[in-house]
């Protein structure tokens, strides 16, 4: 049988109610040149017993099921990645979010970037959508252990002059999150995403607070209420086991990421004709018109 060229790359933790949706969205716009390989790291809701009964009915679904452990999000990635077998990979495509038939477009896209780079290894950066080569993913890494292992990457990716990042529409809905959900999960993210800020070695307590406060009013009342009893917990944290705590530099906001690029301007720069007709008319105003959300 002949390999697959892609590799849609997913993880999944006690992802129950959103996991037919979403993977239904990304399976029915797929061809035969394409794998879904999934890592569940340990579900514990009947998620396994869902993804294995459509892992029967979508045949290019592959399942890899991890027991229940001290698992983190950047080694389920890692591992996805490894267990593909696609020359390239698509990442950051998530079990709670619906995707419009527009994936084959961006692809498209991608390889013409590739092609007006003379075909050099490039992460190419969208909206919740990342593609590169496999291996060169696995050479670079790709993630670490940490709350922002996506924008760790992109700043890697950055130093070394190989991350493209364009602006287009997003083809992309993420599902609500149910009321308990949002009580288990916002908390701790915010408590990670704290502590890895005041991890940083340019972060003192006193400049995250400066930049905290210059952010109030555009935090809503809920999330502020979190991050304020958040705070002075991941400042203990910070403070009183910074023995197990190594300092690594991570972009601290996404403006810092490289400029984001418009597809028209940037083939044009390249002396790249990039024929549009290769698109369906719906992709051609998502990657070429306005970029306002759906």
């Amino acid at each position: 049988m002949k390999p697959p060229k892609y590799s849609i790359c997913m993880v999944n933790l006690n992802m129950k109610e959103y996991l037919q949706s979403s993977l239904l969205s990304i399976a029915n716009q797929l061809t035969d040149e394409f794998e879904i390989v999934l890592v569940d790291g340990g579900s514990t809701d009947g998620s396994v017993e869902i993804l294995r009964e459509m892992s029967e009915k979508i045949p290019i679904l592959k399942l890899h099921e991890l027991s229940k452990g001290n698992r983190t999000l950047g080694a389920d990635r890692n591992l996805s990645i490894q267990l593909a077998k696609g020359e390239y990979v698509l990442l950051h495509i998530d079990c709670d979010d619906l995707y419009y038939n527009h994936i084959l477009d961006w692809i498209k896209i991608f390889h013409a970037i590739e092609e007006c780079n003379n075909g050099r290894d490039l992460l190419v950066k969208g909206c919740h959508i990342n593609m590169a080569k496999r291996k060169f993913l696995l050479f670079h890494g790709p993630y670490r252990d940490l709350y922002f292992e996506d924008r760790d990457l992109w700043s890697r990716m950055h130093k070394i002059n190989a991350l493209i990042h364009f602006e287009h529409k997003d083809f992309v809905v993420r599902m609500p999150l149910s009321l308990e959900r949002k009580f288990k999960k916002i908390p701790i993210r915010t408590f990670r995403e704290i502590t890895e800020n005041l991890q940083q070695p340019t972060n003192t307590v006193l400049i995250y607070l400066h930049a905290e406060f210059k952010k109030i009013g555009q935090r809503k009342i809920g999330h502020l209420f979190i991050r304020i009893i958040a705070l002075p917990l991941a400042i203990i944290k910070v403070k009183f086991f910074s023995s197990h705590i190594k300092k690594i530099s991570i972009i601290d906001e996404v403006s810092e990421l490289p400029a984001c690029l418009n597809l028209s301007t940037y083939f044009s720069s390249k002396g790249y004709e990039f024929d549009t007709n290769k698109l369906s008319k719906s992709s051609r105003s998502i990657f070429f018109g306005n970029h306002e959300k759906l």
